[in-house]
């Protein structure tokens, strides 16, 4: 005989668990350091939702007006005295934002984005902060943790078709 328990999903109804690294920009808000070796150059990216999801071979072809072209840094900040990692998408193309890596490296900064001169500046963090420990053992542990979930990979990946589609409504 059938029952419901049988088939029932016991995660029903709880909230997806919170936490873990997170892809994204540096806010004005945030003090960040960055790792001075954990650097992936020329990654393809795809921005959606407010997402980031990391794109592979020819899943790139499909997505290719798409896509951005990023470094991906190993950056840290502190949220309630607390070190928060995050993996930055930073286009290295943009006015100031090698320099505001280096920055990172060599000390606690503030990274703004300047939208008028659209352009990220730096300063010298106000609180003064010992150098971070990197509680990940590799920059591909931190990665993989930071996109789990949104790795495009194969052409026929259902986002790719959500991604094109939502492209389309904005350019009508």
């Amino acid at each position: 005989m059938l029952k419901q328990e049988d088939f029932a999903d016991p995660d029903a109804g709880k909230k997806p668990k919170r936490g873990g690294p997170k892809v994204r920009k540096p806010t004005s808000k945030d003090d960040i350091r960055v790792h001075s070796t954990w650097r992936w150059k020329n990654v393809r990216v795809v921005e959606h939702k407010t997402k980031f999801f990391l794109v592979a071979g020819p899943a790139a072809n499909k997505l290719k007006d798409q896509v951005l072209t990023v470094d991906l840094v190993a950056a840290i900040t502190v949220v309630k005295d607390k070190l928060v990692p995050f993996v930055w998408p930073a286009d290295a193309q943009t006015d100031g934002t090698e320099d505001a890596i280096k920055g990172a490296i060599a000390g606690w900064v503030k990274v703004s984005w300047d939208g008028t001169n659209r352009s990220y500046t730096f300063a010298e963090a106000k609180v003064k902060r010992d150098d971070p420990k990197w509680a990940f053992d590799s920059f591909e542990q931190l990665v993989e943790m930071a996109f789990h979930g949104r790795i495009i990979e194969k052409e026929d990946d259902p986002i790719i078709d959500e991604i094109l589609c939502e492209t389309k409504q904005e350019a009508e």
